[in-house]
């Protein structure tokens, strides 16, 4: 913290050495682009208790998807009332929400419509860390 850039790149590259000889580093930060450039696995840490911890690709592709739908307006209408869905904005023939859940499910369901297009991503560093910290501490990170 509070290092120029010089000595921060000089400092994250002597990270990036001691690891690739073997060595197990520790690195605490907030700051989440240093995170995913210098680590491979990451710990979720709240209230001073490891909450979670696996390798930041895992803990991405586990958590949830953004999806992107496009298909008729009356058929998304129809797939809006699911409760399978959350944090949804709608444009026109576009839905754009988050799926938690069995991905088989959601294909199932999506099969009875006239799907025109449907992209998926896992969320990034910065969304799963703010998912993970807004819910409350009864929620299963990997619902």
């Amino acid at each position: 913290s509070g290092l120029d850039p010089l000595m921060q790149q000089r400092f994250f590259d002597l990270i990036e050495e001691e690891n690739k000889r073997g060595a197990t580093v520790l690195f605490s930060s907030h700051i989440l682009t240093e995170v995913k450039r210098l680590c491979d696995r990451i710990a979720l840490i709240k209230d001073g208790r490891i909450e979670d911890m696996d390798k930041i690709a895992s803990l991405q592709s586990n958590h949830y998807k953004n999806i992107r739908l496009m298909a008729d307006p009356a058929d998304l209408d129809q797939f809006e009332k699911s409760d399978m869905i959350e944090s949804k904005e709608r444009f026109g023939d576009q839905l754009h929400f988050v799926y938690r859940g069995e991905l088989n499910k959601l294909l199932r369901e999506l099969a009875r419509f006239d799907v025109q297009n449907l992209s998926m991503e896992d969320p990034s560093l910065e969304e799963l860390f703010m998912d993970y910290y807004e819910r409350p501490d009864n929620d299963d990170l990997s619902a």
